[in-house]
Formats: C-alpha cells, structure tokens, sequence
C-alpha cells in the first residue's frame, strides 16, 4: 500500500499541567501506521525493544483518535545497516489497547515531572523572596553585584579582579540566583579550581538557603 507521511498529535492535561505529544509517522491504508528504526543488531535481537513500540503504538493511538478507528496496524520496521535486510514486525490492536499503552506512556511522564515542576515553583518563589542575608555591603560589593546583573539582563559577560575579603562570591551568587527566580536565567553553575574556594560557595549558599532560597 502507498504510505504517506503524516503530523499526529494529541495534548493531554493533569493538574494543570501539559503535554504535547507530537511527530510524523508513516501511514498506509487509513489504518496502518509505521515505525522505520535502522539497526546493527541481529535479526534475532529485534522486535522486542519497549521504548521502538512504545513510540509507534503512540503514533497509532494518536491515529485511532483523529480517525475514529477501532483498529490499527501497528509496524515496526529495521532497517539491519551491515546486510540491508528490512525486519518488519507487525501487531493489530484494538483501540482500546492502543490507550492502555498511551495512558501508561504519559502517566509515567505525569508523575515524574509534576512533582519536579511543584518543587521548582517552590524554589522560584523562595529565590523571588531571596533578601541579601547582611546588613551591610562590603566595598565594591554592591558595584560588582549590579555589573553582575547588567550582565544577566543584557547578554554580556563581567570580569572582576578583587582583593580577598571583598565578597565575590556572594557578590556573584546573589544576583545569579535572583536572575534565576525572576527566569532571565535556566540555570546557574558556579566553577572553581581550588578545594577552598568551593567550601566559600558552599558557606556562601548556606547562607543564601537561611535567607529563603530552596
């Protein structure tokens, strides 16, 4: 039969949050629906890979859905790279069984990530609520802290030569961790070459966690 390739996709929603499962899969016949995988293995390894069917059995969910099928063929097809043999392995499966896999699927992914996505709200408001845990600033210290977030907010980079006992590492951690409460930042990554500068960081985050980062 002649195949064509198609855009499936399907959103499903759990506690207000998302996902979006979308992608091109091969179909033949209204009703058939193709995985194509290329491969090193043996003939006698494949066709039992969970996660090779698990994707073409979403495919096919998601083609029984927009179609109003009860069935669907479901193909899953190695192309061996070392002889250039085809392996077609073939399952029919009712519509019904096709959502027992695609709830399996996104289940799974819901209950991994919602936990994650709670505890990083927890953390941006905590970092939203982040107050500078002294008093007072050191000399320079609040220079270099908004040279710092200048360079956040605008793209750029900051280098800073200063004496011991000026704060810069609370200098650069400070306005790090609020550019990433605020979300001008994904992700913060602190380097150092010496044992004893890490353990300033680690005082200096401490510190930071007791003024009401998370």
């Amino acid at each position: 039969r002649e195949r064509v390739e198609v855009t499936l996709s399907l959103r499903v929603e759990r506690e207000e949050v998302a996902l979006e499962i979308a992608g091109r899969a091969d179909v033949a016949g209204g009703n058939e629906v193709e995985e194509i995988k290329t491969t090193q293995l043996p003939p006698e390894e494949l066709g039992d890979n969970p996660y090779h069917w698990g994707q073409a059995m979403l495919y096919g969910y998601m083609l029984a859905r927009r179609d109003g099928l009860e069935a669907v063929m479901v193909r899953l097809t190695y192309l061996q790279l070392d002889s250039g043999d085809v392996i077609t392995f073939t399952r029919e499966m009712r519509t019904g069984e096709l959502e027992e896999q695609f709830r399996f699927f996104t289940d799974a992914w819901f209950d991994r990530r919602i936990p994650q996505f709670r505890a990083q709200d927890r953390r941006m408001e905590g970092l939203l609520r982040l107050q500078f845990p002294f008093g007072e600033y050191r000399q320079g210290q609040r220079d270099m802290m908004e040279a710092i977030e200048r360079a956040i907010r605008d793209g750029g980079e900051t280098f800073v030569q200063a004496p011991t006992g000026t704060g810069k590492t609370m200098a650069s951690l400070y306005p790090a961790l609020k550019a990433l409460g605020e979300g001008l930042v994904e992700k913060v990554f602190y380097l150092t070459a010496k044992s004893t500068t890490r353990t300033v960081a680690e005082d200096t985050l401490d510190r930071l966690r007791e003024a009401g980062a998370t």
